[in-house]
């Protein structure tokens, strides 16, 4: 059997109200509304912290906040966790990822070429580009 494809986007501060998935609004986001419609959206969802360091470390360990290490972005993930990332590396998936991770948003150790710690937290490939600081 075909395992599916996998394509997460997890945006800071970008509300799915704000864009052509809500018929209220005229905005247009065709790209958008095309992945929506040829997979899975999830419309009622809580993050599991208001800060971005935590609540992307909880959804990489699949815990909630309580039993997360990173309490703040003053914490980095310990990279001896194992992570979702890692489980699909680990079952035959090319897991990559692209943007800003913040699971080691302390340190600021992400590298000349952004691969810091990619193949700890369980990825194959990918670029960290913060860039913050």
């Amino acid at each position: 059997m075909k395992r599916p494809n996998i394509l997460f986007f997890f945006p800071d501060q970008w509300r799915r109200d704000w864009t052509g998935l809500n018929p209220a609004l005229d905005i247009h986001t065709p790209n958008l509304e095309r992945l929506a419609r040829m997979g899975t959206t999830f419309t009622d969802t809580v993050s599991p912290s208001p800060v971005c360091a935590p609540a992307r470390a909880c959804l990489a360990l699949g815990v909630e906040y309580e039993h997360c290490p990173v309490k703040s972005n003053s914490h980095d993930l310990p990279l001896d966790r194992t992570t979702l990332y890692r489980h699909l590396r680990e079952g035959g998936y090319h897991t990559m990822g692209c943007g800003k991770f913040d699971l080691h948003k302390n340190s600021y150790r992400w590298g000349l070429d952004g691969k810091t710690d990619l193949e700890a937290w369980g990825f194959v490939d990918g670029i960290d580009n913060e860039g913050k600081v």
